[in-house]
């Protein structure tokens, strides 16, 4: 089960890297195209969520047939493993506004480079399309985006250049939201 899980997961990583990649060779940052989310393949970042795929499918499948076979704490571990991971992802690559903050008490935040905004920008966009496979991921991306505003941490500059990018990304797509 192990290996379907892995698959799943690597299949998934292949895809919004495609997906991301022909976002940013758009905006023309080649480099960040063929480097983007490398490291979810490293370990500490692949394994958790190998697992936690795996648990993921094998608590729909318990659901489905009444068996309880994953225990709660086990599932709590799991998922704890799995955003550690996550966490570490956010703080190795600078296209995750993560990157640019500081809490000791206080969220600090830093303004994030341009190209690194674009490549969130990307990134959003790669994995609604890698998900969801739909051709209305942009308005989905915005959609989210809006929603998401209020409560994304990030430096103002950061904030007003990424909203910026949204809105040409809105234009661009005919919508008007």
């Amino acid at each position: 089960m192990k290996l379907y899980a892995a698959w799943t997961f690597l299949s998934y990583i292949i895809r919004h890297k495609y997906f991301v990649g022909r976002e940013l060779i758009r905006m023309g940052l080649y480099r960040q195209a063929i480097t983007h989310d490398l490291s979810k393949l490293l370990p500490n970042e692949f394994i958790p969520n190998v697992i936690f795929t795996d648990a993921k499918n094998n608590k729909a499948k318990d659901n489905k047939t009444k068996k309880k076979k994953i225990k709660s704490e086990k599932m709590k571990e799991i998922r704890s493993s799995f955003l550690l991971s996550r966490l570490i992802h956010c703080h190795r690559n600078r296209h995750h506004y993560v990157y640019w903050r500081m809490a000791n008490g206080v969220v600090r935040t830093f303004p994030m480079p341009e190209k690194y905004i674009k490549e969130m920008v990307a990134d959003w966009l790669g994995q609604q399309r890698a998900i969801t496979g739909k051709s209305m991921y942009v308005e989905e991306t915005i959609r989210k985006a809006k929603e998401k505003d209020k409560s994304i941490k990030m430096h103002w500059e950061s904030k007003l250049i990424f909203n910026q990018l949204m809105d040409e990304l809105a234009e661009r797509a005919g919508n008007n939201l």
